[in-house]
């Protein structure tokens, strides 16, 4: 692989890109050499296209390629390939630069990036890859699919659960909110990690696996943290919650949180099967769930819901099933749909049955959006 971009940085010389401003930075574009690069607003690469090969930089500096399956390139594939990067940016300043009179075809203010963006160095990659890890008090393990672009700020790191035997995320790990001074830095670190405009992000989720877990005082003060520091935020705030590990809330509590950003909360049911839902390290009373999603509603938040598939036999297919059918869900609420995965566990004809059959059933049963949720697959993209 280390060659192959050897030799891709020898064949772009002299290839001329396209350029176009974006909302958060540049995209630049040779559509017939299928060549493509997009820039952040700082100037960073954030995607790099080469034919059928796509590759991706996260906010922790690691580059995958590939989509469906992404891998994680060494650390020395991820420098050679950014360098490839920073030749192809520097090759087509030099032919804007070249022009009569120096004159470029995009506006000032995009040229001035795309310069700043072809001076960069390795070291600068580097500092970049060592602000992402001082920024988040732990690593942004999990997302739901449709929130992925997100800006994740962190008031509180593990799991008050962490007991779950599916989960690969929070095993072990204690919940620990952070105090009103180490969340300003948080968020300050975030801020400047994102740089202008926050990434071009129009949503934020508060990590990491219960935000909801804090007590509403201390929730609405986070809310409006983020409200002073983002601003105006499109697709508003998202977090996990759990039923069993929240403080109780009256309606006008719910309110209160809609009313200062809070848009979505996602929930991990993974079965309407009491039983099987203990056996797997939750409570097996799904009551409070039913309550707390009802509340929720009420107050005009959206809902997701994530379901396993390839766990149990029947009972986990027809209780579920028949579990969220009563749930008081609507067209803009989602309900993911997660094949089990883990160390050892492997697809399955259970887990393809399994997904199939709530796929059906799902889609049969209720409004709400079904959508696949594949864990294995998520980076926090930069």
């Amino acid at each position: 692989m280390i060659v192959l971009f050897w030799q891709f940085c020898g064949c772009i010389a002299g290839i001329m890109l396209s350029v176009v401003k974006k909302k958060n930075g540049l995209k630049l574009e040779c559509s017939e050499q299928g060549v493509s690069v997009r820039l952040d607003g700082l100037g960073y690469w954030c995607s790099y296209r080469n034919g059928d090969a796509f590759y991706r930089r996260c906010i922790d500096g690691c580059v995958v390629r590939g989509h469906e399956t992404p891998a994680v390139l060494s650390p020395d594939q991820a420098d050679r390939l950014t360098s490839a990067v920073l030749s192809l940016l520097m090759s087509t300043v030099e032919s804007m630069s070249s022009k009569v009179g120096g004159e470029s075809a995009i506006d000032q203010q995009a040229f001035e990036l795309l310069l700043c963006a072809s001076r960069l160095h390795l070291k600068d990659y580097c500092e970049r890859s060592c602000l992402g890890g001082a920024a988040y008090p732990e690593p942004v393990p999990i997302l739901p699919p449709d929130r992925y672009g997100d800006i994740v700020i962190q008031p509180a790191t593990g799991c008050p659960n962490s007991q779950c035997s599916f989960c690969a995320f929070y095993q072990g790990k204690r919940f620990q909110v952070l105090s009103g001074e180490s969340l300003k830095q948080h968020v300050s670190q975030v801020k400047a990690l994102l740089g202008s405009g926050w990434g071009g992000r129009d949503g934020v989720f508060l990590g990491s696996a219960n935000a909801l877990a804090l007590s509403t005082r201390r929730l609405l003060s986070v809310l409006q943290l983020v409200c002073d520091e983002v601003g105006v935020i499109r697709r508003g705030v998202a977090a996990f919650g759990d039923a069993d590990y929240a403080p109780v809330r009256q309606a006008g509590d719910w309110v209160s949180l809609a009313e200062h950003g809070l848009r979505q909360v996602v929930f991990g049911l993974e079965t309407g099967d009491g039983v099987l839902r203990e056996q797997l390290g939750k409570s097996r009373d799904l009551l409070p769930t039913r309550r707390m999603i009802e509340e929720l509603k009420m107050a005009g938040i959206r809902i997701g819901v994530t379901i396993l598939a390839g766990v149990g036999q029947n009972s986990h297919v027809e209780k579920t099933l028949l579990y969220v059918k009563h749930l008081p869900l609507e067209a803009k609420d989602i309900i993911y749909l997660s094949p089990l995965e883990g160390e050892g566990v492997h697809v399955s004809a259970l887990i393809a049955n399994q997904y199939d059959e709530l796929l059906f059933g799902l889609r049969s049963i209720t409004d709400a959006q079904v959508v696949p949720y594949q864990m294995k697959r998520f980076f926090y993209y930069a």
